[in-house]
């Protein structure tokens, strides 16, 4: 049994390296397969594979998290809130039912290293999928303030809307103001990528918390160690999240055996 990790690209994906050898050990037949869906026709194919028999669960990357959750029966609290899924397995009813775990992943991740984002003021460039969820868990996990700025302003005031947060129509002046800075952006991974942000505007003991997984650690976790500031970055972010996806996928193989479909 399959459970493909799709975006575009997917390249970067780290999760089956992680996982697959877990399953492998716990003598649960599934495997966490990359797969790289067209940009221009993802809900057919999306939907196609949903529809095999191999399929146990879908791992959802970027681009397209906000789009999987049209596929989905229901979904948990964080892919309500933040409106996009990163991962889509079977319920016990047989109806295929959305996450977001990606928010849920980095809180974690700042807790292991030593950083509380409730009554902190915080930064985040993107409000893509992955910025949907980060902005979900830290509103759930008690954030004072998180001003978010998008390209594409109105996915920051759907966000904001969502998650009761700010959406900015420019970058901040100044970065001065905020105990922590996020990159919620693909900026990053190609080598010659503009920064999200400038970290010589941080505060000194301002906390850096990256999405991107490739490198590890990322450019931007690279400049914020020069600097002496306090960073995690993406494998952090998955590393705080995979026993979810393992137990959720792995729940999920059950289900898809229970409903006859294998």
């Amino acid at each position: 049994m399959l459970a493909p990790i799709v975006g575009n690209p997917v390249v970067q994906v780290k999760a089956p390296a992680l996982l697959n050898p877990r399953y492998a050990a716990a003598g649960i037949d599934l495997e966490v397969v990359p797969v790289e869906l067209p940009l221009d026709d993802f809900d057919a194919t999306f939907s196609a594979l949903l529809g095999r028999d191999d399929v146990a669960g879908v791992i959802v990357t970027v681009p397209f998290k906000a789009q999987a959750i049209k596929h989905c029966a229901y979904l948990d609290a964080q892919a309500e809130i933040a409106g996009a899924a990163n991962l889509v397995t079977r319920g016990d009813d047989g109806q295929w039912r959305g996450a977001m775990t990606d928010g849920v992943g980095m809180v974690r991740a700042m807790h292991v290293a030593g950083f509380d984002p409730k009554g902190r003021r915080g930064f985040m460039a993107g409000a893509g999928g992955a910025g949907k969820g980060i902005a979900a868990a830290l509103s759930a996990a008690g954030i004072a303030a998180l001003d978010i700025y998008d390209p594409a302003y109105e996915k920051a005031i759907d966000l904001a809307v969502r998650t009761g947060t700010m959406a900015l129509r420019r970058p901040p002046g100044t970065l001065g103001d905020y105990d922590l800075l996020i990159n919620a952006t693909a900026l990053g991974l190609n080598e010659d990528d503009l920064s999200p942000f400038d970290l010589a505007q941080a505060n000194a003991d301002a906390f850096v918390a990256d999405v991107i997984a490739e490198p590890s650690p990322s450019r931007l976790q690279q400049r914020a160690a020069a600097r002496g500031l306090r960073n995690i970055g993406g494998m952090d972010m998955l590393a705080g999240q995979l026993d979810l996806l393992f137990e959720e996928l792995a729940a999920s193989l059950v289900n898809r055996h229970k409903i006859g479909r294998v």
